[in-house]
């Protein structure tokens, strides 16, 4: 109901729900820092050689690299000459391909 003192009503609830500047109620709480970061871009990490941007720990750039550039796959099955980028992608063909020694 444009104009109504309802419409006010609710559009300072809604204020204060998203933790707007006008907001005086204690019981509403704020952002966790964590997110935070994840907001102003600071945990976001950018490879330099294909440009992709990586959400998290420098790790997650470090295993695109290694995964993605230099070819690396470091995991090899136990039963058979294959060879994985990913710990998962191993244990995945292991228990399909290999059910019974698996």
């Amino acid at each position: 109901l444009p104009g109504s003192s309802r419409s006010g009503e609710l559009k300072s609830l809604m204020d204060n729900k998203a933790g707007g500047s006008g907001s005086s109620n204690p019981n509403i709480r704020r952002t966790p820092r964590k997110y935070d970061a994840l907001k102003n871009n600071s945990r976001l990490q950018h490879c330099q050689h294909c440009g992709k941007t990586l959400r998290g720990s420098i790790t997650n750039l470090r295993d695109h690299i290694r995964r993605v550039h230099l070819k690396l796959k470091p995991f090899p099955c136990r039963y058979c000459d294959r060879v994985f980028a990913a710990n998962s992608k191993r244990k995945t063909h292991e228990s399909k391909t290999h059910p019974v020694e698996w």
